[in-house]
């Protein structure tokens, strides 16, 4: 909802051009600002360092903040299976490291600029990422013989 703030009131008077011959005038100056929530934060919604815990967000600022400062960015994730919008954290840069994912799920996330009026609409990402390490996890590995000055490793199994 946009609204309109006053920034400032003044009277001001201006004499005559020829003494005698014009009146002074008075008249009365107001500023005012119009501001609303801001615009949502520009894309894309890039989504990198993804692991199996977290990931790392950034974004591009709206490009009005309605005239009022960004506070912070609110981030929210969707996890796939429940469907829901759950808060992720917030940040006064366009960026977060998002934490408490759970390993194997798919999520989106959406941003949010938030100012003094209000919350913006969301920059959302469209497509799953599923919170996994990029090159799997080493479950054991085996010592297959040992020399003095070497040893050999093997990989018995990867997930």
């Amino acid at each position: 909802m946009r609204r309109e703030i006053e920034i400032t009131r003044n009277i001001y008077e201006i004499g005559g051009i020829v003494e005698g011959m014009c009146p002074s005038l008075i008249f009365l100056c107001v500023i005012c600002v119009h501001v609303d929530k801001p615009a949502k934060p520009e894309g894309p919604l890039k989504i990198s360092d993804v692991h199996k815990e977290g990931c790392s967000l950034k974004w591009n600022p709206p490009l009005d903040d309605g005239g009022v400062p960004i506070e912070y960015y609110a981030v929210e994730k969707m996890d796939k299976e429940t469907g829901r919008w759950v808060p992720a954290g917030r940040s006064k840069e366009p960026k977060l490291d998002v934490t408490n994912l759970v390993p194997g799920q798919d999520y989106k996330f959406r941003v949010m600029a938030v100012n003094a009026e209000g919350e913006s609409e969301p920059l959302e990402n469209q497509e799953y990422i599923t919170a996994k390490n990029p090159f799997g996890t080493l479950l054991r590995i085996g010592l297959s013989r040992v020399r003095p000055k070497h040893a050999v490793f093997r990989t018995l199994a990867m997930m």
